[in-house]
């Protein structure tokens, strides 16, 4: 597990009006339409995924210079090689 450290936002974004659909992918890697979710403090792009973790879909972020999605768990992130990622149809 990575270290990391968890804040709350006020203000938010929430998508509408999209029709979407979760794609497997892995090792860092994202299909065509995938959903951006934000930006790393370098500029890198941050895309929408999730991952199986203790048999619950998680949600979180794919970092594609890690190969990995990273899920929130238990206040630290936990990496998967294997998820899948949030596509626009």
């Amino acid at each position: 597990m990575s270290h990391c450290e968890v804040y709350g936002i006020a203000e938010y974004e929430v998508l509408t009006n999209c029709e979407v659909t979760w794609m497997p992918s892995a090792s860092g890697q994202v299909p065509s339409g995938a959903l951006v979710a934000g930006e790393t403090e370098d500029g890198e792009t941050l895309y929408i995924g999730r991952a199986s973790h203790e048999g619950v879909s998680s949600v979180g972020k794919v970092q594609g210079t890690h190969g990995v999605c990273y899920i929130p768990y238990g206040g630290a992130e936990i990496a998967y090689n294997d998820y899948e990622v949030l596509v626009a149809k």
